[in-house]
């Protein structure tokens, strides 16, 4: 979980990866240079909890921030997000789930609810999956990155994020 001055929304988020039905996990937190209490919050959250990983350093950007993270993982799959995402409660078990019964998945993703101030739903995003695939890769992306969960292996098989695509880490 990468985090720049992310702390207006950062305890919904790491309180929302805490609160998972699959509990079995580390969670990577990365301060990278924030100016807010980011890592004031960061730090107090694993204090209270070991999974919790807590690392700071000067802004670097999200794209080595997030190697950073690869490189810091010890599971076997590797679950995105960033600091103004929750989710649902059920995601990492789901997503695991994925994985463990088809290997020759690599990544897998999910649909999304973009809320308000409030918590309220506004919209609903889906993304396509089975045949629809290949025909949706020549106009956009498959999936959104902050729900993505793959395979630590294979990110650092292809040697982890790129700066070169920015925005489409």
């Amino acid at each position: 979980l990468p985090v720049y001055n992310g702390g207006e929304h950062l305890p919904q988020a790491v309180e929302s990866v805490l609160e998972q039905t699959l509990a079995d996990f580390e969670l990577i937190i990365i301060n990278d240079g924030s100016t807010d209490n980011s890592w004031e919050i960061i730090q107090n959250y694993a204090r209270e909890d070991g999974r919790i990983k807590a690392f700071s350093q000067t802004n670097k950007g999200l794209v080595a921030t997030l190697n950073r993270g690869l490189g810091k993982a010890r599971g076997a799959y590797l679950a995105r997000m960033d600091s103004d995402d929750i989710c649902f409660e059920h995601r990492f078990a789901a997503q695991a789930k994925a994985l463990d019964d088809r290997p020759e998945l690599g990544v897998v993703g999910g649909a999304l609810a973009l809320i308000d101030g409030e918590g309220r739903i506004v919209s609903k995003q889906t993304y396509p999956h089975g045949k629809r695939l290949k025909e949706r890769l020549l106009y956009g992306s498959l999936l959104c990155h902050p729900l993505a969960m793959g395979r630590v292996e294979l990110f650092r098989k292809v040697g982890g994020y790129r700066a070169y695509y920015r925005h489409c880490e």
